[in-house]
């Protein structure tokens, strides 16, 4: 088996009672957890990367993307990170997906998770795209990098802890998702 997150660290491990525990418990009975540690793969990778994130002052990094937009030929959608949070709680995630993956190209304005829900929605959304095997383009705009967009250090709980843990995956795929320019 094969994880990002050894089996301790795990989310359901708190939400799961001793049902989930006692799995735990046989797991590491049964098998030894090797950790394997090291730089994360898709940061050594130097394909094109289709997307871009413009980061600084919010008004430079989203004018920086409308411009992008704006030029656009493709079939892309414009949303502000609000207007995606509202799609996300409103629509069944596989129907977003399906909505998404429709598009050569998304846009998200002003993307800064400022709750554990909202982490949790972005990085559902962006672990499944990346998987698709042609996925739209990704442009964001944000005043910080999507490695300060939902960090552990910052969260507390171990709902948060966990799902933090699972963001540094997506931060890690955005970025072989999209190149980065900071804007002044």
């Amino acid at each position: 088996a094969t994880s990002n997150v050894q089996p301790d660290k795990f989310v359901g491990r708190a939400f799961g009672g001793d049902r989930f525990r006692a799995f735990l418990d046989a797991f590491a009975q049964t098998y030894t957890v090797i950790v394997v540690g090291g730089d994360d793969y898709r940061a050594q990778q130097t394909r094109a990367r289709s997307g871009r994130a413009w980061i600084g002052p919010l008004a430079d990094a989203t004018s920086a993307m409308r411009a992008a937009f704006d030029r656009d030929d493709r079939e892309a959608e414009w949303l502000t990170f609000d207007a995606f949070l509202r799609l996300a709680t409103d629509h069944p995630h596989d129907a977003l997906v399906q909505r998404f993956s429709a598009l050569d190209a998304l846009y998200l304005e002003d993307v800064e998770p400022s709750s554990t829900d909202d982490a949790l929605r972005l990085l559902r959304l962006l672990d499944a795209l990346y998987v698709l095997p042609h996925p739209p383009a990704l442009y964001v705009s944000s005043e910080t990098p999507p490695g300060a967009w939902f960090r552990m250090e910052d969260q507390t709980g171990t709902l948060a802890e966990g799902i933090a843990e699972k963001f540094k995956r997506t931060v890690s795929r955005l970025g072989d998702m999209m190149e980065t320019t900071t804007v002044n």
